[in-house]
């Protein structure tokens, strides 16, 4: 058995222990932050999709989504806009010469560079700065998860 699903297993037996939201409705958490309910809907079905990076249990995305939006109503939106800005800046990163938004090659990952970052990668240094791999990671996680769906479905149509 797999790691992940030995996890899935313990905490789909002994839950997930004091999250924010426990016991909560979507209802309450909805009036808790005085907003509509198909908000806090909208944002719940963008959270169990987005927590499947740390789960594949429907249940315990669903746990760690509400706690979430029990914290902040938005909070997937805001996840969704901080994560797309970061990509964007990314990109730019890759495809600028020499430094791009991170600064000049001399600076990059030097405190002293455009950014101010604390990664203290050597001068000259292109790496892509540590603060974006949890987008990279996220955005690989996606890609296996449609191939490895595109599989499944392709072999129970043969």
């Amino acid at each position: 058995m797999e790691f992940d699903n030995l996890v899935s297993k313990y905490l789909i037996e002994y839950k997930l222990p004091g999250g924010y939201a426990d016991g909560l409705t979507e209802e309450q958490i909805a009036e808790i932050h005085d907003v509509s309910i198909e908000q806090i809907k909208n944002q719940l079905e963008k959270g169990i999709k987005i927590e499947y990076e740390h789960t594949d249990d429907e249940e315990i995305a669903r746990e760690i989504a509400m706690d979430h939006l029990y914290e902040l109503p938005d909070y997937y939106d805001r996840l969704i806009k901080m994560e797309d800005e970061a990509e964007r800046k990314l990109k730019e990163a890759m495809t600028a010469s020499a430094g791009g938004v991170f600064g000049d090659a001399e600076h990059i990952g030097h405190m002293g560079g455009s950014v101010g970052n604390k990664d203290f990668y050597a001068p000259g240094d292109t790496r892509v700065p540590k603060s974006l791999f949890g987008v990279l990671r996220r955005n690989e996680k996606k890609k296996r998860r449609k191939r490895k769906k595109k599989t499944d479905n392709d072999s129970s149509n043969t």
